[in-house]
């Protein structure tokens, strides 16, 4: 949406306002006591942000904030004060800096609010003290926003910021609402605006939950110095001449050029940017993390372990770094060590519901579901607002068959959160489960209205393709695997389930076609040799099925049971009874619950003479084909052995 915004003249007199400190660094204590006196709370219609007061006239205050935090010019807005005393803003009230994510709002009151002291953003360097202030948004846990103030360490600090005037990367713990309020030194000084919290990083660890979550803990903030330079052009006089940078380009440009690649998904880019601050100084935590961290999302696992582990060689207690590096040990098999880094992490925080999170999506990874709920349960403890951890709760429920339970954390997650759509395919395949079909399309249809990756996409169109398929919705199920396909053209499982739906709508031709690509794509895709051959079996080209199925048995002989009786039929077929009756023999002995092998078998077994022999084969293969409700087969089982007992 676009804004107009609105250029007013302020003219600031000199009779300001100042909280005086000393050039000595103040306590924390002293710090929070100046930034919650300066802090206000803005609130919309159905939004909250922070703010700053930075400048008084004649009872008229100004305020800095985050421009995201009043850019729309419909909603009615207020001002908080620390004395909780509310102001609301006429829209003539608001103004926003050009170029920059900040604006400036106006209030009139007849009380005196603490206006803090204006800092050098430029000396906010590296391993430098810094403390968020402002107001997070109501949780369910605690349903009023009141003041937060937390403590970290500038990560990074350019010359050379991001398009939004975004340039001061921090460590503080921040939340939703907070955007808006100040960042300050150690001196009480406001020396940037923050704006951007906790980036959430995503890890695909399993297909029923696609996510897991890492918060990496980088917040970033808009220097106060960029507001000085800017609120002069525009007719703004703070009554402080403008600070201008003179940094030279350093490590601090290449992370946040790394940075700002990350949130633009260019991870090619990033390695490239955090590998030239690794160069310049390799001692650096933030590159390393974040470089690792890239590669891991790239599908380098071994690359980011590398990367993580020295990160934390150089800060032994950075929880992100073990979170992801678990991450990567899971997915080259290194289960142990996987685990003992979440573990590591809890260890560090047991308070942090994130940590818990993480372990319950990689013990859910490794199939450690009951694990999985215990930890979500933790995390739900910490965290009862957030959605994700109902939702993998829920997916651990749904593996464990306890689907009714799986269906409770599911609404729930969706109730909490009902604009994340991918919420609803965890719904949709638990209704699946249940039987109820219908209100499974109905979810799928509304997963689909968000855009994913690729991956995810085609596995929501062969989801809802599957569950038409079980309602005989043949044409519909082929569509939607069809959709898949456009999305992920080379997806070989996509060709496999189209191929089988070919194959069930009696498209004998259109199902070998299918079932071609899926092996050309994937040559050792052993169902796709077994139901090609089936279908070569059904076209009477018995030779070739016999082809098929002596590779799939090779590929995995567990499968012999189903192979075999198959590949007895492809014999029979060619009139080899002995070979025929081998492999039905054999696949019998392997699964006594092989139908096709006991009716095949007593064919052989009455060309042969042996008539007993032959009812009680053909008397196993309809009380099993019944079992499968194969009505068709059971009849032709049941009019055989009444034509043998008819015989003499």
């Amino acid at each position: 949406m676009s804004y107009l915004i609105r250029l007013i003249s302020i003219v600031f007199s000199s009779s300001i306002v100042l909280y005086g400190t000393a050039s000595l660094g103040l306590s924390a204590t002293e710090v929070a006591k100046i930034a919650k006196a300066a802090t206000v709370k803005i609130e919309g219609d159905n939004s909250q942000g922070s703010g700053e007061i930075i400048q008084q006239q004649a009872g008229q205050y100004f305020v800095l904030t985050a421009a995201h935090v009043v850019q729309n010019s419909e909603v009615k807005y207020a001002v908080v004060t620390s004395d909780n005393r509310r102001y609301p803003l006429s829209p003539s009230a608001i103004q926003m800096l050009p170029g920059v994510d900040l604006a400036v709002v106006k209030f009139t009151s007849d009380r005196r609010y603490l206006v803090p002291k204006l800092g050098d953003a430029n000396t906010a360097t590296e391993g430098t003290t810094t403390y968020v202030s402002g107001f997070p948004s109501g949780t369910e846990a605690i349903d009023v926003s009141i003041f937060s103030f937390t403590d970290g360490k500038v990560t990074a600090n350019s010359s050379r910021p991001l398009k939004d005037g975004y340039s001061i990367i921090y460590s503080n713990s921040t939340l939703p609402g907070m955007s808006g309020g100040g960042v300050f030194n150690d001196r009480g000084e406001l020396v940037a605006i923050h704006g951007k919290g906790d980036v959430d990083t995503k890890i695909q660890t399993s297909e029923i939950n696609p996510n897991i979550r890492v918060k990496t803990g980088f917040n970033l903030g808009i220097p106060v110095n960029t507001f000085q330079q800017l609120s002069a052009k525009i007719g703004l006089n703070t009554g402080i001449k403008p600070i201008i940078a003179t940094k030279t380009p350093t490590t601090d440009d290449f992370i946040l050029s790394g940075f700002e690649r990350v949130s633009k998904s260019d991870l090619a880019g990033s390695v490239v940017a955090f590998s030239k601050a690794i160069e310049v100084n390799p001692k650096l935590v933030t590159p390393r993390f974040w470089r690792g961290s890239c590669k891991l999302l790239m599908g380098d696992a071994r690359g980011a372990i590398e990367d993580l582990s020295a990160a934390i060689a150089i800060a032994p207690n950075k929880i992100e770094a073990y979170m992801y590096r678990g991450s990567a040990y899971a997915k080259i098999g290194e289960k142990t060590k996987a685990i003992a880094d979440l573990d590591k992490a809890v260890s560090l925080n047991p308070r942090s519901d994130v940590a818990y999170g993480n372990r319950c999506a990689l013990k859910f990874n490794l199939r450690d579901f009951t694990g999985a709920i215990a930890d979500c349960n933790r995390a739900i403890q910490l965290s009862p607002k957030n959605s994700f951890y109902y939702s993998s709760r829920g997916s651990a429920y749904y593996q464990l068959n306890r689907y009714r339970e799986a269906l409770n954390d599911q609404n729930i997650a969706i109730q909490k959160n009902p604009q994340d759509k991918i919420l609803y395919l965890s719904r949709g395949l638990v209704k699946n489960s249940l039987g109820d079909n219908n209100g499974a399309l109905s979810d799928f249809n509304i997963a689909l209205k968000s855009k994913y990756n690729p991956q995810i996409t085609s596995e929501i169109y062969n989801t809802r393709a599957r569950v038409k398929n079980e309602l005989k919705d043949r044409r519909g199920a082929i569509a939607d695997f069809t959709e898949s396909l456009e999305v992920l053209p080379d997806n070989s499982q996509t060709y496999f389930f189209r191929g089988n739906t070919y194959y069930e709508a009696g498209n004998l031709l259109a199902a070998i076609t299918d079932l071609d690509r899926a092996i050309k794509l994937n040559s050792k895709f052993v169902e796709a040799y077994l139901l090609r051959g089936v279908v070569y079996n059904d076209t009477k080209n018995s030779r070739e099925a016999i082809e098929d199925f002596n590779i799939a048995l090779q590929l995995n002989p567990n499968l012999a049971a189903a192979i075999l009786s198959n590949r007895g039929l492809s014999k029979f077929d060619l009139g080899n009874k002995q070979g025929a009756l081998a492999d039905f023999d054999r696949a019998i002995s392997l699964d006594r619950d092989v139908p096709k092998a006991y009716y095949y078998r007593g064919l052989i077994k009455v060309s042969s003479g042996n008539k007993q022999g032959a009812i009680a084969d053909l008397q196993t293969a309809a009380k099993l084909y019944s079992a499968r409700k194969d009505n068709q087969k059971y009849q032709l089982a049941i009019k055989k052995i009444a034509e043998l007992r008819r015989s003499k």
